[in-house]
């Protein structure tokens, strides 16, 4: 049996006022960064697959930065390329 390993803790950094922000999680980068991957290998801008998928451009764009942790798994499949 493999050990359970512990969730990890999330990331904070100030913001220009002096507030904490939480950092995006390694996971939702890396898969940020596969969307956007397959996106230009389509030959795709954000904009064109928002039109296909009809997810709005900003939400694909914070997606693929890693910023959008609530995205849920319908939206997700939505932006299929």
């Amino acid at each position: 049996m493999e050990p359970q390993s512990s969730p990890t803790k999330p990331i904070f950094k100030r913001d220009s006022w002096g507030r904490y922000e939480v950092w995006p999680s390694p996971h939702a980068i890396a898969l940020g960064r596969m969307l956007r991957r397959a996106r230009l290998m389509a030959g795709l801008s954000q904009e064109q697959l928002s039109y296909k998928s009809g997810v709005s451009q900003s939400v694909i764009s914070r997606f693929e930065r890693g910023l959008a942790p609530g995205m849920t798994t319908e939206r997700l499949m939505a932006v299929h390329i």
